[in-house]
């Protein structure tokens, strides 16, 4: 099975050798949109243009259109093209995820962009039987999903929680969510971050039980790796937004910050049967 193409870019930072040598693609050139090659013009998921989003060629080409009357409203800035984006319209033909983007023109332009167009060898083929993996095989997962956590809470890594909780769902081993240290958390229904850092708790168990191949797990190991990545992600959070601070969550960034959280965890870890 091949990986959905958000994990496959996380992969190729973690397999030794798959990325780091090859050269960037030839940044594209400016183009106004009558001039873009009809089967790739971007004006539809089919005819999505076609760039690399480890080297940004995906928002150099969003940033660098012309429109039809000649100004680049975008200035050829990454950043602009970045905010450009409007979000995902689902796989295009390559079954890659397909970006739709907003150029500002005079009358505004909505560009589609497949961003997983990258050279050979810098984004690998990761093949998996699915039903049979090896441990091995269970550890690179697991080592791409416990990224995730220190991706923050923006637009695109929701997105691609979303997908990496839908795999974990696929792969035939048995991983039990606790999550005791999260119970006061998971009580508020007023903190508007609650979901999202419950479905991190969930990826991030997975990616511990991966981490340790899949085999029967260390109950008390995988309950503190999940709770540390629900706080790199809460850590994340209060950078975007300084106001949204939790009681609870505060009281388990102390305890880490003065060691005392495995402590914390191991007391209400859950037990077989509960």
């Amino acid at each position: 099975m091949r990986w959905p193409a958000h994990l496959v870019a996380l992969l190729s930072f973690t397999i030794a050798g798959c990325a780091g040598k090859s050269p960037p693609p030839e940044m594209p050139t400016e183009r106004s949109v009558a001039e873009r090659p009809a089967d790739h013009d971007g004006s539809t998921k089919e005819r999505a243009l076609l760039g690399c989003h480890l080297t940004r060629t995906d928002y150099q080409q969003v940033a660098d259109t012309v429109c039809p009357d000649g100004t680049k409203p975008l200035r050829g800035d990454l950043g602009a093209a970045n905010r450009a984006r409007s979000g995902n319209v689902g796989p295009g033909p390559d079954h890659h995820i397909v970006d739709a983007y907003t150029v500002p023109c005079t009358t505004p332009i909505e560009l589609f962009v497949d961003g997983y167009h990258c050279p050979p060898g810098m984004e690998p083929e990761v093949q998996f039987d699915i039903k049979n993996p090896t441990p091995a095989q269970l550890v690179t997962m697991g080592k791409a999903l416990e990224k995730i956590a220190g991706m923050g809470p923006g637009q695109r890594a929701n997105e691609l929680r979303k997908q990496a909780a839908q795999l974990l769902e696929t792969i035939p081993v048995t991983i039990e969510v606790c999550g005791n240290f999260l119970k006061p958390l998971i009580a508020d229904k007023t903190y508007k971050a609650s979901r999202l850092l419950v479905l991190q708790l969930v990826i991030s168990t997975g990616a511990e039980v991966l981490l340790r191949g899949g085999g029967p797990a260390d109950r008390a190991g995988v309950e503190l790796g999940a709770a540390e990545g629900v706080l790199r992600l809460y850590d994340s959070i209060l950078v975007a937004d300084p106001t949204a601070h939790h009681p609870h969550l505060d009281l388990l960034l102390e305890l880490r910050n003065g060691n005392k959280l495995k402590a914390y965890i191991d007391a209400g870890i859950c037990r077989p049967g509960t």
